[in-house]
Parts: structure tokens; C-alpha cells; sequence
């Protein structure tokens, strides 16, 4: 940073630009010392397979490595697929509000009125909708809204 700042015409000496880093909280990126060894607190585990000759294919993968009842709890949490999300949960806000004013039966010009946009806002908030949802057109969000019981 030094040769830098004396490169641009600068006159600083390196104690000042360290001082100055610390002070913004700018710290260089490099690996620092002791990096590999274990934060306080942290705990070691075993390496369950030491020993063990790894002879065929997919040995490893069918080793009994959940010897504590806590490790295959949380592995089960953490794999268990959940279902995916209804399309109309990512739906913002306004988005929400001209998804079912339209399928309402409402058009452009009195969604706008009612939500004070411009047509054009609300068309663009149609557009989003239908892309949104996968769908191609307002019978297609009066189809998705009864289907989901969101009006």
C-alpha cells in the first residue's frame, strides 16, 4: 500500500499507512499464523474410517460412520427435502394486490385507480405475475388463484 500511495505521488511512510489501515478496519488478506489449528472451544472428531482399506467402489459411502445418535439426527434434519414453495409466495406486496384484483375481474385502469399507480405500473405488475407463476394469461391467474385458494 506504501509503494502504492508513494507510486500516485504521495509522501507516506509505512508506519502511517498501517496506522491508518487499522483505523478503518482495512486488513490485508493472507493466510495468518496458527490458522490451522482448532478455534477455542472447538471440538475434534475422530476420523472414523483410520485403518480401514477401501477395496471397491462406493466402500466408503456404505460405511457405518453415525455412531451417535446425534450426528444421524441432525444429518436427517438437515436432508430432509422439503417441499418446494407454492410460485405466488415470491410474490411482492403489489404484485400480490394486482394478482387478485385481476382475477377479481378488475382491469388495468381500475387497479390503477384503486392502488394509485399508472396503467402502465400495472401492466408491468401483470407481466411480472405471469412470469412469476409460469403462466400466459389473466384466465391462466383466475385458474391459479381458485386452484389455491387465495381469493
Amino acid at each position: 500500500m506504501t509503494k502504492c500511495l508513494a507510486n500516485e505521488g504521495h509522501q507516506v511512510n509505512r508506519k502511517r499507512v498501517s496506522r491508518l489501515m487499522e483505523l478503518l478496519g482495512i486488513e490485508a488478506v493472507y493466510p495468518k499464523p496458527k490458522l490451522s489449528q482448532p478455534g477455542e472451544g472447538h471440538r475434534i472428531y475422530p476420523y472414523l474410517l483410520r485403518g480401514t482399506a477401501v477395496e471397491r467402489v462406493n466402500q466408503v459411502w456404505s460405511t457405518d460412520i453415525t455412531y451417535k445418535r446425534h450426528f444421524a439426527e441432525s444429518t436427517r434434519r438437515e436432508l430432509t427435502i422439503r417441499p418446494p414453495l407454492p410460485p405466488h409466495t415470491n410474490l411482492s406486496a403489489q404484485e400480490s394486490k394486482v394478482l387478485l384484483a385481476l382475477a377479481a375481474g378488475r382491469h388495468s385502469g381500475q387497479i390503477a385507480a384503486e392502488l394509485n399507480l399508472s396503467a402502465k405500473t400495472v401492466g408491468t405488475y401483470k407481466r411480472r405475475v405471469l412470469n412469476k407463476l409460469g403462466l400466459t394469461s389473466t384466465a391462466g391467474l383466475v385458474h391459479y388463484v381458485i386452484g389455491h385458494n387465495l381469493a
